[in-house]
């Protein structure tokens, strides 16, 4: 916009100064054409000076053709030798004179003589003085009007010109900065004919560059949902029609007679039952964490006391199996977590190593201060886990050291961790074994 104002005023006024320059120059040619000296005038009045001043301006006129002569005596206007069609007024200016000739139909034209009226000597006339113009001078407001509507004409091209420039300029502006956008259109439209591939590539370093970036991060997110959707589906289906088949595969027995209905055989169906019930309440856990619904109690909990509270739960079950529970926990070590969700962890996490780390017969709870966290470790002797197995440790359905069990008690532990705002890694143990530990904020005594 203001380089298109900018320039319209400067070609405008280019143009108005070359049209006035022109007329200028034409002017002064007339001028020079149509210039009559005073002695041609002055040699002619002696024998015109008695004639009747209504009369010396005609008479004048038809000495000298292309002028007309204007009597006046003082500041009294006496005769002109002008058409009739043409008014004539006077006014006195300092020692001149200004005329306004006025024709039907066409501007007026304003002729200013600066000087005193030419002296002559006339009967009658107590100050004569006589003026002459060109007849030539008459079309002068009819002039300058065609100077005016040149330049109105010269004006409106220049703005038509300018004008066709602006909207083809706007036009490509526009389709430069809606490029983009529309590449980012037929984006989401890819995404909503369900292409979750769809990538816009891009060198952009501006605001449409990070705009292009987040597009494709949503996609990527996308993508990745859609993938976790598709194996999660697969990995329940998977998970829930092994124990369903079971428990319809016995059924079908039973009623066939094939299988009595003994209450050995009730006992495994309740079995199978309970495991896909254990399956699915985990599945809503981990939904639920992972959507970050579940409500937790975030305050002060004692480490001391919860790791005691374990080893007294879990001390039957490690005599029962011939392992050796370990608990070592350094005193006064206070946690900001949830401390029944932590507890659930440290249980799962309980129960994993004695499901898959008992043949090494120790287990191993450990709870201390560390980097300005609190740090709480889970340690078993059983089976290792290479590299790539534990990068996969904490995923949905994983099985990586048994089949036994809904594969999602890990994922629950992972999940219920993030909303807590601790870490949670593992490591494997030299000599065989697997330490899982969670790192929480918190502080110890003393």
């Amino acid at each position: 916009t203001l380089l298109m104002l900018g320039s319209y005023y400067l070609l405008s006024l280019q143009s108005a100064r070359n049209a006035i320059v022109n007329f200028n120059k034409r002017s002064a040619v007339t001028m020079a054409k149509l210039a009559l000296d005073n002695d041609d005038v002055l040699l002619h009045m002696p024998r015109l000076a008695n004639q009747h001043p209504a009369l010396l301006p005609v008479m004048l006129a038809e000495q000298f053709n292309g002028y007309a002569f204007i009597l006046l005596d003082g500041t009294k206007l006496i005769s002109n030798s002008l058409p009739d069609e043409v008014q004539l007024s006077a006014e006195a200016q300092g020692n001149g004179f200004q005329f306004v000739l006025q024709q039907s139909g066409m501007p007026p034209s304003i002729i200013s003589f600066p000087a005193a009226p030419e002296p002559i000597e006339v009967a009658g006339l107590t100050q004569p003085g006589l003026y002459w113009l060109p007849l030539a001078w008459l079309d002068l407001g009819q002039q300058q009007d065609r100077l005016a509507s040149q330049l109105n004409n010269r004006f409106m091209q220049l703005f038509l010109l300018l004008s066709l420039l602006a909207v083809f300029l706007a036009w490509l502006g526009a389709r430069w900065l809606l490029r983009p956008v529309h590449q980012l259109l037929q984006g989401f439209h890819a995404l909503q004919q369900g292409h979750l591939d769809q990538r816009i590539h891009s060198e952009r370093r501006d605001e449409m560059g990070q705009l292009f970036q987040g597009f494709n991060h949503l996609a990527d997110g996308l993508q990745r949902l859609d993938q976790q959707y598709r194996q999660m589906s697969a990995d329940i289906a998977h998970e829930l029609r092994t124990p369903l088949a079971a428990v319809v595969a016995r059924l079908e027995a039973m009623q066939d007679g094939v299988v009595s209905t003994e209450p050995a055989q009730l006992s495994q169906l309740q079995t199978d039952v309970t495991r896909i019930s254990r399956i699915i309440d985990d599945l809503n856990l981990l939904s639920l964490t992972e959507a970050g619904q579940l409500q937790l109690t975030l305050q002060a909990a004692d480490v001391s006391a919860l790791l005691n509270e374990l080893q007294q739960s879990y001390q039957a079950q490690a005599d029962a199996t011939a392992v050796q529970l370990i608990v070592q926990v350094e005193q006064g070590l206070t946690v900001h977590a949830d401390a029944t969700r932590l507890r659930q962890v440290l249980s799962n996490l309980l129960n994993n190593a004695f499901r898959y780390g008992s043949s090494g017969g120790v287990v191993k709870l450990s709870a201390q201060h560390a980097d300005g966290c609190i740090e709480i470790c889970v340690e078993d002797k059983g089976p290792g886990l290479s590299d790539a197995l534990l990068a996969k440790l904490f995923q949905r359905f994983n099985h990586s050291r048994s089949q036994g069990g809904s594969g999602l008690g890990l994922a629950i532990c992972y999940q219920l961790c993030q909303l807590m705002q601790a870490d949670i890694a593992a490591r494997p143990v030299a000599g065989g074994g697997l330490c899982i530990c969670i790192s929480l904020p918190g502080s110890a005594a003393g």
